[in-house]
């Protein structure tokens, strides 16, 4: 695959090619395509993979993938907050074109999917909405394979645990309710506690929708709908929360899941002053 970056080789034959198939994924499928005959000589039953992502995410218009390629078509440009699929989300309409353009003309297509926010792993991140109907677009289209890429740099990222509870449940079962699975969570694991943060998810996902925002996967708090009123309202909500913790545990991991309205009142909150 391509370096993750916007570079890409721009020699004479290479440019020609991508004129005319209308797409950086031309020369780049051309240059696959050729790894994926050799290999076949002496691995005839391996699949050699390259991420259709970036500046390569639009399939060519004449080259076609091998039958032991297999695409990984990468969702990085799309909105966080709204399901892919949604057509009112004008940032998502041309990721769903491209798996469509994908799916007629590729049978092996796996799926890399984006859920934190990697300028700041601590922040409110509503997507929490998005992951049950994300993953059933993507086996509407026949996918085979799902990463769905969220906070792998650490322990404490916004609401790590409840997220990977769901994204794996989804995973293992679609037809699951992605919202009952997150209530499920929240007071199995917050117990006497879960209410104030099951009403921060909601508030953080409603004032988010309501603000018209789409944000990708590297907000700032304004792309997230956060100011300075919806941080202090996350932060009071987890203050709620530590006050109704059942013991030690319960209170650790509250105070656990609190670091992302610290963060909000830090970067969003508005000038602080000390009560005295």
């Amino acid at each position: 695959s391509q370096a993750d970056t916007a570079a890409y080789c721009r020699c004479d034959p290479c440019e020609e090619i991508n004129e005319h198939e209308g797409s950086p994924m031309g020369s780049q499928l051309m240059f696959v395509n050729a790894v994926a005959e050799r290999v076949e000589k002496a691995h005839p039953d391996a699949k050699v993979g390259t991420l259709a992502y970036w500046h390569t995410r639009k399939p060519p218009k004449t080259v076609r993938p091998r039958h032991n390629v297999q695409i990984q078509l990468c969702s990085i440009e799309c909105c966080t907050l709204h399901p892919i699929d949604d057509s009112n989300c004008e940032k998502n309409r041309s990721f769903c074109q491209d798996t469509d353009e994908w799916g007629k003309i590729c049978s092996d297509i796996w799926i890399w999917n984006y859920n934190t926010n990697f300028h700041a792993y601590d922040l409110p991140f509503p997507n929490l909405r998005v992951v049950g109907p994300n993953v059933r677009y993507f086996l509407r289209n026949n996918a085979k394979g799902l990463f769905m890429q969220a906070n792998g740099n650490g322990m404490t990222g916004e609401l790590c645990d409840l997220r990977n509870y769901i994204i794996g449940r989804i995973i293992w079962n679609p037809d699951l309710d992605d919202r009952s699975l997150c209530e499920e969570f929240v007071r199995l694991h917050y117990k006497g506690a879960a209410q104030p943060i099951l009403d921060y998810i909601n508030m953080l996902h409603d004032n988010a929708e309501a603000k018209g925002v789409h944000p990708n996967c590297f907000p700032v708090p304004e792309d997230v709908g956060l100011d300075t009123e919806m941080s202090r309202k996350a932060f009071d909500y987890f203050e709620q929360a530590l006050t109704l913790a059942d013991d030690d545990t319960v209170r650790a991991r509250v105070e656990k899941a609190s670091i992302c309205a610290y963060k909000a009142i830090i970067v969003a909150g508005g000038e602080l002053m000390e009560e005295t």
